[in-house]
């Protein structure tokens, strides 16, 4: 039995090529299973790793060493190598040369990096000569971490009735799977011998028989034939790496010729197989859109970039799905769209998602080897769609975390911006308070502590409580709007801080309210309610102290001192004041509302001119709010004393007179000093 050097990965039924080997074949398996042998050659079925069904795949066949490049998203290429066929012997004398090996085969899944370039190096077939046939040249492949397939090339024929060339050595080799080439023959009777098959993908390579080359087994190629006398050995007709023929012979007797030479012919050249998964590619974008805050109803935005790519070929994605974040996030959007970057819809919109995976159909994305770029974009819900007030803030973010296509995919998504779809209301009102006037009502409050409040929004009901009406979220309003038929917009303040104390007054047209006088009697409420910078509302704060009921004004004022001064005797030209007399007079306000007081004086009989200066009958006549730190002259017409006194509340009001520098009138003067009340 012949025994080729093929490694026996798992025990299998050799084929018996002669008859009466049957007990060799047994006692060669037995020991093998029994004894711990080192596995040895023989044609055994290797394992492959078998790709998932319905996965694309590219072959790439090298014939020449080269350089190749990983294409994007390969990262592991299945690599099988054929070695070199020897070549055949020459002839010089009256015998004939040998056949050359076949080359030997190896396969062996290498990792590699998508981008980075590899050498290939293909066994060159041996050179046919007059003398002894060269070897074939080995063939290998070298991915990363130094892990390769390596098949050897076939051993050259001997000349002029040599020893035939030896098929590759799988022993030698280096892979996974390896099968060692078919031997080549010697020369029959001056006839060449034939050479031998390389290995094929599943088997050793045939040998060679006479002058017939080794057939070709599945994957590998035949040897060539042994020329007959007088004639050169063949090259084999087809590769990869089988042997070259040996050359007939010259000579006397048989070849009947002298003075020639005759040539072996030249091995097949070695080979390189690339196979790998054909892969659509998923990848991030170059860069992240901006990050942006939304209001309800703003326009699309960008979300997402990613880009899509082919390894070879092209695939056309028909669906995607795009994955929302956080929990919730669909919540405040309307619309989800995948477009390129000219905005150019490239499926159809998804709208009012209702979970945060969004499925996207009726995709026509067209996917090359070329890296091309997409987008993700979000449209908010209007405020009318969003949930009620408090609502929510979301920092959406989204990524493409399925699609569907031909071909194997690979890659992801794994940026995006974060764009906020603010429809959280800002904080409440704080320290509310209100008082009933004359057909007004005073109202009071803080304005929220957030960040983004824009406004102040009051509303009132004619009624003892509020109703449940609230404003229109991104909707603003004037003082004296309708919200509803009972609740009507007091009060708006536009250009408040956050946080700051103010104030209004509802009937009087001030501090942002209405100038419609409230009617008396009538029971009026109020909720402050508070805007943000996008449009959202709070769910308002009741004034507290309410109801509130205008009432009809009563406006009074009495003077200390029963109204009567006595300043004594004053010399010409000369002063004298109640802050001398120790008899400051107090003006309160004894009405039932805010009031203002004006003060004005009097010309005397005799008669004395009231005057800013003192001289001939002009005497001045002064009052001062401070204790005499500041004085004002008196007119006859009425000026200011004091403004806003609250009921019950005083002012108090020193005077001072001057006499004239020179006068007529001699004798006691008497002259009036009107206060006056009115409605603040």
């Amino acid at each position: 039995m012949v025994c080729d050097n093929a490694m026996i990965k798992h025990p299998q039924r050799l084929r018996v090529r002669k008859a009466g080997k049957t007990l060799a074949v047994f006692v060669l398996t037995a020991a093998w299973i029994f004894s711990g042998w080192p596995p040895i050659g023989a044609g055994l079925l290797p394992s492959l790793k078998v790709p998932a069904a319905l996965a694309a795949t590219n072959t790439e066949t090298f014939s020449s060493s080269t350089s190749w490049t990983a294409p994007p998203g390969v990262t592991s290429v299945t690599a099988e190598c054929w070695g070199g066929g020897g070549a055949g012997g020459g002839s010089t004398n009256t015998s004939g040369g040998a056949g050359g090996g076949g080359g030997a085969y190896a396969l062996r899944a290498v990792s590699v990096t998508p981008g980075n370039s590899y050498t290939l190096t293909v066994g060159a077939g041996g050179s046919g000569s007059t003398g002894a046939g060269t070897a074939g040249g080995d063939t290998s492949f070298t991915g990363d971490a130094s892990a390769k397939c390596l098949a050897k090339g076939g051993g050259g024929g001997g000349a002029n009735g040599g020893t035939a060339g030896s098929g590759g050595a799988s022993g030698s080799s280096d892979g996974t799977t390896v099968f060692s080439g078919g031997g080549g023959a010697t020369q029959v009777a001056g006839v060449g011998g034939g050479g031998g098959g390389s290995a094929g993908t599943a088997a050793i390579g045939n040998n060679g028989a006479g002058s017939v080359g080794g057939t070709a087994v599945t994957g590998g190629g035949p040897g060539g034939t042994g020329g007959p006398i007088l004639t050169n050995g063949s090259a084999p007709a087809s590769g990869p790496g089988g042997g070259g023929g040996g050359s007939g012979c010259r000579g006397t007797t048989i070849c009947k010729t002298s003075g020639t030479t005759h040539t072996g012919g030249n091995g097949f050249v070695g080979q390189v197989k690339l196979t790998y998964t054909v892969f659509t590619i998923l990848g991030n974008g170059a860069s992240e859109p901006s990050n942006a805050t939304l209001a309800p109803g703003d326009a699309i935005t960008d979300l997402d970039a990613f880009t899509l790519q082919d390894t070879v070929g092209t695939d056309t994605v028909t669906a995607m799905t795009v994955t929302l974040s956080p929990a919730g996030a669909f919540n405040g959007i309307a619309q989800v769209d995948v477009t390129d970057n000219a905005n150019t819809a490239k499926c159809t919109a998804a709208t009012n998602p209702g979970s945060n995976a969004v499925s996207l159909s009726g995709c026509s994305i067209a996917v090359t080897t070329t890296q091309t770029a997409y987008k993700v974009r979000i449209t908010p819900k209007s405020h009318a769609n969003m949930p009620l007030p408090n609502g929510a803030s979301y920092g959406v973010t989204g990524t493409v975390t399925a699609f569907t296509g031909t071909n194997t995919q690979t890659g992801s998504d794994t940026g995006s911006a974060t764009v906020t779809v603010d429809n959280l209301s800002p904080n409440a009102a704080t320290s509310t308070s209100g008082s009933a006037g004359s057909a007004a009502v005073t109202l009071n409050w803080t304005t929220s502590n957030s960040a983004d409040f824009s406004r102040s929004v009051v509303l009132r009901w004619a009624a003892s409580s509020p109703g449940t009406e609230v404003p229109a979220e991104g909707t603003d309003y004037n003082a004296g709007d309708t919200v509803s038929a009972t609740a009507t917009v007091a009060c708006v303040r536009t250009t408040d801080a956050a946080s700051a104390a103010v104030s209004g007054v509802d009937g009087s047209g001030t501090g942002g309210c209405g100038s419609t006088a409230l009617t008396n009697g009538q029971a009026y409420s109020y909720k402050v309610f508070q805007k943000d910078s996008h449009g959202n509302y709070d769910t308002g704060t009741v004034v507290s102290g309410g109801p509130f009921t205008p009432f009809a004004a009563v406006v009074s004022v009495t003077i200390s001192a029963n109204g009567t001064i006595s300043y004594g005797t004053i010399a010409t030209g000369a002063s004298k004041s109640t802050i001398q007399l120790g008899t400051t007079p107090v003006a309160m306000n004894d009405g039932n509302a805010a009031e203002d007081f004006n003060i004005k004086g009097q010309d005397t009989s005799c008669p004395w001119t009231l005057s800013g200066t003192s001289g001939a009958d002009q005497y001045v006549h002064e009052f001062s709010v401070n204790g005499g730190s500041a004085w004002t002259a008196l007119t006859t017409s009425y000026q200011a004393l004091a403004t806003n006194v609250a009921v019950n509340g005083t002012q108090n009001l020193d005077l001072r007179v001057t006499v004239p520098a020179s006068t007529n009138c001699f004798g006691s003067q008497s002259v009036d000093v009107t206060v006056q009340a009115v409605a603040h």
